[in-house]
């Protein structure tokens, strides 16, 4: 039978870090919810801006973003990452220890099958040693099943806050950009973002805090603005900042041990060994 290298080739995935998130998260506000609102030259796409960005980069990304002044045309989404917490699982929580490989070797299992080249192996040797005519195409109970187990490291679950920020200067945009957030999830808060293999459950605030300034008597700009906080349930998966993707371990179960004799151990030669016997393990 043809050599089985199938097991040589490592499994890679993406990894899992803290931009890994973000991504998520931006990409779910702009093309998952994908907000269009009332602008003065009709109805278009409202801009996402990342507060961490330099405004130059913005005015080079969009030249439509800002008007012939410099001020941001509006409405407008603007996203902050706000706070980090590692998630807490209570007061006596078991670390899990990393092997020499980086998986563990019970707790997160991510696939089980049976290896079916190495089980028919077996197979094919006892039908053999029982004198069977056809020892590969024979069903036989077989007891010696082998099988390929697939581990990842321990990941860490943090919980990362968001802000959104929703700027408009009329009451009508702010309808328009709020009606889709707030009908995303449903009759329920969580719901998840992200792509396979990456998906993070987030979490939609219960109360909108709107931050108008139509009520004040002065010179300024009328503003509406709406800000909340979105939970995002992450986790974190290789570290390693030299590679972009993660390694799973695939280990086989052992079904035979074999201890080989005294002799063996020792290294003995048999007596008629130029004959070319030799000392069975």
């Amino acid at each position: 039978m043809p050599a089985d290298t199938s097991r040589h080739s490592p499994v890679l995935i993406p990894r899992s870090n803290m931009e890994t998130i973000d991504r998520a998260f931006y990409d779910w506000v702009k093309n998952g919810l994908a907000i269009s609102a009332t602008y003065p030259d009709g109805w278009k796409a409202v801009p996402i801006l990342w507060s961490g960005a330099e405004r130059a980069h913005q005015s080079k990304a969009d030249v439509t973003i800002r008007d012939d002044n410099g001020n941001i045309n509006l409405p407008v989404i603007v996203l902050e990452r706000l706070s980090v917490n590692k998630e807490k699982r209570g007061a006596y929580y078991g670390n899990i220890l990393a092997d020499s490989k980086g998986g563990t070797a019970a707790t997160y299992q991510v696939a089980r099958k049976i290896s079916q080249t190495q089980t028919t192996k077996y197979s094919a040797a006892k039908n053999t040693t029982e004198a069977t005519k056809s020892p590969y195409n024979i069903r036989r109970d077989n007891k010696k099943v082998v099988y390929e187990t697939y581990t990842i490291p321990q990941p860490v679950h943090v919980n990362i806050t968001y802000k959104i920020t929703i700027k408009a200067q009329f009451q009508q945009q702010i309808n328009e950009v709020l009606t889709p957030i707030l009908k995303f999830s449903g009759q329920i808060n969580g719901f998840m973002i992200g792509s396979q293999p990456h998906r993070y459950e987030a979490f939609l605030p219960d109360s909108f805090e709107a931050n108008n300034n139509v009520a004040s008597i002065g010179d300024s700009e009328k503003m509406y603005q709406t800000t909340f906080d979105l939970r995002v349930l992450g986790y974190l998966l290789n570290d390693d900042k030299n590679s972009e993707y993660l390694e799973i371990e695939k280990r086989q179960s052992i079904v035979v041990v074999r201890t080989p004799r005294e002799r063996i151990m020792i290294g003995n030669t048999h007596p008629d060994s130029d004959d070319g016997r030799f000392y069975k393990e």
